[in-house]
């Protein structure tokens, strides 16, 4: 597969996965001045994201007060919004993606 269907093949899924379970959040790592794993959760349920749900976090930066608060929960995957893949798009039940992962996918994998 060469890299132009490769792409073609992330945005595709990366589209679909959009349209159904996303939550989009501004920057909540200014928000987290301590790791706490327990707000992390607690914003997750805020976001309706259960506790059996697969969950993939998509950030521009990651900030050390987040990874450090998302490393002890199960069934989270943190990747950087330059590391997409399809196999970790479509194995998480839910996405939570920040506005500036947004716009580093956009320029990233764009046309």
């Amino acid at each position: 597969m060469n890299r132009k269907e490769r792409r073609l093949a992330l945005r595709t899924a990366f589209q679909s996965r959009l349209a159904t379970d996303t939550v989009v959040v501004e920057d909540f790592g200014g928000h987290l001045p301590r790791p706490k794993t327990r707000e992390m959760i607690a914003a997750m349920e805020r976001w309706g994201i259960g506790p059996d749900d697969k969950v993939l976090f998509i950030l521009g930066e990651q900030p050390e007060s987040v990874v450090l608060s998302l490393r002890n929960i199960e069934r989270v995957k943190l990747i950087a919004a330059t590391n997409l893949n399809i196999f970790d798009l479509l194995n998480a039940d839910r996405l939570v993606l920040t506005t500036a992962a947004m716009e580093k996918i956009q320029e990233v994998y764009s046309d």
